[in-house]
């Protein structure tokens, strides 16, 4: 199953991310130590794609965690994301980072520096993001 998870989460649809992405999520709370190579080796390894999906499912595991051990694991991985070019890699991970922060921060706190430098680094205006579209009388 988790294989087939892994092929979808390249999927050019982004609903079918989404659901993968909570699938993912949703199975990586309940059996984190079967996961953990999985979450860990797509964060690392793979097109920007994969790891949008997989820093996403992290949002929906961590408010559900019971073994904290892994998501320190995890949110190490997503801070390592901060040096990708794809805005939406990046924003998966903060709010996987953010979710993990708001049900685990004493497992964090070590890391709560580097997390903030990641978030800092992404609160400047980008002008390369913003897209003009000319709605009637209005831009």
């Amino acid at each position: 199953m988790i294989e087939l998870l892994m092929q979808q989460s390249v999927n050019e649809e982004e609903s079918i991310r989404s659901i993968v992405a909570e699938s993912l999520g949703r199975l990586f709370a309940a059996y984190p130590s079967e996961l953990i190579s999985a979450v860990d080796h797509g964060l690392k390894t793979g097109d920007a794609l994969k790891k949008s999906t997989i820093a996403k499912s992290v949002k929906y595991s961590g408010q559900k965690a019971t073994e904290n051990q892994h998501f320190k694991t995890v949110a190490l991985d997503l801070i390592k994301l901060k040096s990708e070019s794809d805005p939406e890699v990046k924003k998966n991970a903060l709010e996987g980072l953010t979710t993990i922060v708001h049900s685990n921060v004493q497992l964090v706190r070590d890391l709560l520096s580097d997390m903030q430098m990641f978030a800092f680094a992404e609160v400047p205006i980008r002008k390369e993001l913003i897209e003009e579209v000319d709605i009637g009388p209005f831009t």
